[in-house]
């Protein structure tokens, strides 16, 4: 049965992604690996009392199931009604195990489903003694199978429309929960929790970035394409030591040393450090910058380098990536727009960030093969009566007072115990940045050494003054610059015919969703020249053009453009749409209710096509820039 399962539930797989479906059988026949995501010592497939099967695991010395071993159906039905509430329409189910859990949720729920399931083998096991298509076949399922719990999460943030999440349900397996990795998934809900706070309290500002980001990586476009990809880096810097230089306080500490360190360790600095590091006499190796905000560019603005060269993220603002064009290599979060991006032109490589650019430093740093990783700067809190160290743009361009005590006028802060044992100050933010760093520090093979001499990031690292460090750990010289401009020089120009096709493809899906947009807005015009006349609207007229208006929006709905751009870049006109079609969808047919929907479906229509009228011109001259490129 195990084969007849496999090979049918691996059916549904190949239908929607044949490179995981391969992926999946070759871990099942030993052709691949399966990644470490626990501590799972054996896995047995056993009947429970009423013939249904159940998991038995091994963790941590002790025996785990991971359903009833009476009736795991029932057990999962009764964890859904007890989870379930009426208003949710979106859920993160917290262990697959064999199904059931999310079986019953899609019995009981209509909303879209993510199935976190950290452990791969646990996966092969359901894929071999259940039939699960009712999963597998399921438009409103995505998997996160054997990722890391930030991987997972961009899992979440893909299938998630924060136009039309009424609310979110989080769904936990017991057993699952017992058999993660440590931590995993207590930070997975901390940043599920994080967003939930986000769509109540700032969802306005959350969709306006999105079109930020989009704008500013088809902006980025020339840069792009002329620029190397960071994965050309990855793996070059094996066994030798990275220093991750943030912009605490405790920096001031450690320019000197720093500059002693230069060609003997990758100097790697977030861009809110790089212009105290300058005035230092300091040109570090590689700058990171990720953030789309023109204030967020003012770090960079202006600083001069002669070698250093900038690892971004195309959704920081364009500027940022003008300035250091040749000197620039293109890194991805893995957002909508880059994953898009990656169809023609390939991944240029992933490096996490995790709301600090600090944590993209760290991330590139583990990629780069840097051992041991090496932080200062990195304080998480405000030693010495500061925010930041002294020289960064904030202080000097801005001339603003960068104190605890200012600070605290506008943030609630907290005490804490600094790696010294004494009090210190953070606030939430930084705590949250501190529970990160701690949990991925936890997942990382190279050795980590906290050499920022103050702050409160002391769980899984080596705490020494960076002048033991350096005796310690750093050994010799070696040419870092060679070795960074050495794989610039192995980039070769991207696939320009298939991002051609791809660009080409989207202007004529705009130039249908536009078309849609004129013909309806006419049509609602007319209507209501039509309806001046009457005391009492006719219903059937009225019925008529409503349901030309819907089945409209739901053509469109599926146009590549839309889904791909112009949802995402018209998030408030869809959050409008959706929040004031679900109270009166359903409602008693009234003159009011046609009034509304009048002005609903005009807003709509309206939105989108003023939507499509700020993204198409960056999709032409994106196009154009393509057409260049082919042309040299």
């Amino acid at each position: 049965m195990a084969d007849s399962y496999f090979a049918t539930n691996l059916g549904y797989i190949k239908k929607k992604n044949a490179a995981w479906a391969e992926l999946l059988d070759a871990q099942r026949e030993g052709r691949a690996d399966l990644p470490e995501t626990g501590d799972i010592r054996s896995l047995e497939c056993i009947p429970a009392k009423n013939g249904l099967p159940t998991l038995k695991a091994e963790h941590n010395g002790d025996v785990v199931f991971l359903h009833s071993r009476y009736d795991p159906r029932k057990e999962a039905k009764d964890i859904v009604d007890n989870a379930y509430n009426s208003k949710q329409n979106y859920f993160a189910v917290l262990g697959l195990g064999l199904g059931y859990t999310a079986e019953a949720l899609l019995d009981r729920a209509e909303g879209k489903i993510l199935i976190v399931e950290p452990n791969p083998e646990v996966f092969l096991k359901a894929m071999e003694h259940r039939d699960l298509s009712k999963i597998l076949s399921s438009d409103r399922v995505a998997l996160s199978v054997g990722e890391d719990w930030t991987s997972a999460f961009s899992s979440w943030m893909k299938i998630a429309k924060l136009y039309e999440i009424g609310g979110v349900g989080i769904i936990e397996l017991p057993g699952s929960l017992k058999t993660a990795p440590d931590g995993y998934f207590e930070h997975f809900k901390e940043k599920m929790k994080a967003h939930i706070v986000t769509l109540g309290g700032n969802l306005q500002t959350v969709m306006l970035m999105g079109w930020e980001y989009q704008r500013n990586t088809l902006a980025s476009l020339p840069r792009i394409l002329d620029n190397p990809p960071v994965r050309l880096l990855f793996d070059k810097f094996k066994s030798h030591p990275g220093i991750i230089v943030s912009a605490g306080p405790s920096l001031n500490k450690n320019f000197d040393q720093i500059k002693e360190l230069k060609g003997r360790a990758v100097i790697i600095a977030v861009d809110t450090s790089l212009k105290p590091l300058l005035k230092a006499g300091i040109e570090p190796d590689l700058i990171c910058t990720g953030d789309p905000q023109l204030a967020n560019y003012k770090h960079l603005a202006g600083a001069k380098v002669e070698k250093a060269c900038l690892v971004a993220e195309p959704m920081t603002h364009p500027q940022s990536m003008i300035d250091f064009d040749g000197k620039l290599f293109i890194a991805s979060f893995a957002d909508k727009m880059m994953q898009w991006l990656a169809r023609s032109i390939g991944d240029v490589g992933h490096v996490m960030c995790w709301g600090s650019v600090a944590t993209m430093a760290f991330d590139l740093a583990r990629k780069l093969g840097c051992d041991p990783i090496i932080f200062t700067g990195q304080d998480l809190s405000f030693p010495g009566g500061r925010t930041y160290v002294e020289g960064t743009y904030f202080e000097e361009e801005e001339k603003r007072d960068m104190s605890l005590e200012a600070f605290e006028k506008r943030q609630v802060t907290y005490e804490m115990e600094d790696i010294y044992g004494n009090p210190v100050k953070t606030n939430r933010q930084m705590f949250a940045y501190l529970n990160w760093f701690n949990y991925e520090i936890s997942r990382t093979q190279a050795k980590v050494v906290n050499a920022t001499e103050g702050g409160i990031l002391k769980q899984g690292v080596e705490v020494l003054a960076l002048k033991e460090t350096a005796e310690k750990y750093v050994t010799g010289d070696f040419d870092v610059t060679g070795m960074i401009h050495s794989a610039r020089d192995e980039f070769e120009a991207y696939n320009l015919p298939l991002l051609k096709a791809h660009i080409s493809s989207a202007l004529e899906s705009f130039g249908r969703i536009n078309n849609v947009c004129n013909k309806n807005l006419e049509l609602l015009k007319d209507t209501m020249l039509k309806l001046q006349g009457f005391q009492k609207y006719p219903p059937s007229l009225c019925q008529d053009v409503l349901n030309t208006l819907d089945a409209d929006r739901l053509r469109i709905a599926g146009e590549p453009g839309m889904k791909d751009f112009i949802e995402f870049a018209n998030q408030t006109g869809m959050f409008n749409f959706v929040k004031k079609f679900n109270k009166i969808q359903g409602s008693k047919f009234t003159t009011h209710v046609m009034d509304e929907s009048i002005d609903l479906y005009t807003n709509l229509y309206q939105s989108t096509r003023r939507t499509i009228g700020k993204v198409r011109p960056f999709f032409e001259q994106a196009l154009k820039v393509v057409n260049e490129r082919g042309e040299k």
